[in-house]
């Protein structure tokens, strides 16, 4: 798949590896790699705090934290 991630920047995959992520929106695009956690959540009014997707990335992000701290 080709995907842009900004105007002067394209990176070409055909697939994302299991610890691999990628997101593409409007406003921003970024890849990520060591995922410790995906999550199906619908974005709808993501960008308010209160929102389930808020919330759950949040918590998500918090326990990888955890987690995180427990290795060193």
């Amino acid at each position: 798949m080709d995907t842009s991630l900004a105007e002067e920047v394209q990176q070409t995959m055909a697939t994302l590896a299991p610890n691999r992520f990628f997101f593409m929106s409007p406003y921003r695009s970024f890849t990520t790699s060591g995922c410790f956690a995906r999550f199906d959540e619908p974005a709808v009014n993501g960008d308010s705090p209160d929102s389930p997707f808020q919330q759950k990335l949040a918590a998500l992000f918090a326990d990888a934290k955890r987690r995180a701290s427990k290795i060193r």
